[in-house]
């Protein structure tokens, strides 16, 4: 049971459409809602790990206990990971001309901080990714 609620959290981090999944469990319940809260505020300036923790009732330390128990990363790694994920949709739909909005439009406030990680992620920088894209 845990090797297959592994799996489906896995399915519904990676897929780019949430609605053809269906959560099952309690924690795939909680996991698709901290997903939602995070791409709904991708571009508040004023997003923080509390925000989180006060939408799903849970303090910062249990939140990050439950986080690292179902996806084995910690809640701001998560946050990072689907707003690089978010500017990697941007960047291969090709809406914006700079990268520097692409940052801002995923939530970065700083562009360079986004490239580094954006490399990091991928193992590209952002406008090798766009060109390939």
């Amino acid at each position: 049971n845990l090797i297959n609620s592994r799996e489906a959290i896995h399915q519904i981090l990676s897929s780019k459409s949430q609605d053809k999944v269906t959560p099952k469990s309690a924690d795939e319940n909680f996991l698709s809602e901290v997903v939602e809260i995070i791409k709904n505020n991708i571009t508040n300036s004023e997003f923080s790990i509390k925000l989180i923790s006060d939408k799903t009732g849970l303090s910062r330390s249990n939140l990050f206990r439950k986080l690292k128990g179902l996806t084995n990363m910690s809640p701001v790694d998560l946050v990072i990971k689907i707003k690089l994920n978010h500017a990697s949709e941007l960047l291969k739909a090709h809406k914006f001309h700079r990268i520097s909005e692409v940052a801002y439009e995923s939530g970065f406030n700083n562009p360079k901080y986004f490239s580094t990680l954006f490399k990091k992620h991928f193992g590209k920088t952002p406008k090798e990714y766009s060109e390939e894209n």
